[in-house]
């Protein structure tokens, strides 16, 4: 067996999205408080296709209702893609680093999605998506009857039974 190369890269779409933003929001707050300049909306990299892109795949256009391509800016496929070579052949296997590496950078994006999807969600959808959190934490059958008070009477029942 071959010894074990790293297969796994710190990919453009991290460094733009979770580097480079955080620096500049940085400089931006830092301008903002020395009231040098105004502070600035934080802005993302769009995911933008090179220009001899023959597949025809358009960026997202910032359009924060257009919930199909909201995610384009947190694309993960090239750190899936990387995290799937490493596994993938077990005679030439990438190393634990690679996984990793990938796991961090996807949990990462996913994050700042998620953070970005909340931010610039309706008020409407705030509102639908609060009612089903309550409805689910109140039914019988939701996190917290069958999760919390399931899992204290299950300790309840081991400790009593084990006296």
């Amino acid at each position: 067996m071959a010894k074990a190369q790293s297969k796994a890269e710190i990919r453009n779409r991290f460094i733009k999205q979770a580097v480079d933003s955080s620096t500049a929001t940085g400089k931006n707050l830092e301008a903002a408080a020395k009231q040098t300049e105004g502070r600035k909306q934080h802005s993302i990299d769009k995911n933008e296709p090179p220009k001899d892109d023959e597949e025809g795949k358009t960026a997202w256009d910032g359009d924060t209702l257009d919930l199909e391509n909201l995610g384009k800016p947190f694309d993960r496929t090239e750190i899936n893609e990387d995290f799937l070579e490493a596994i993938k052949d077990a005679e030439n296997p990438g190393v634990t680093g690679d996984l990793q590496v990938c796991q961090l950078q996807g949990d990462y994006l996913a994050c700042m999605e998620r953070a970005f999807r909340s931010r610039h969600a309706t008020r409407c959808r705030h509102t639908m998506h609060a009612a089903a959190r309550r409805y689910g934490h109140g039914h019988n059958a939701g996190v917290i009857r069958k999760g919390v008070l399931g899992y204290l009477e299950g300790i309840l029942k081991v400790s009593k039974d084990s006296v």
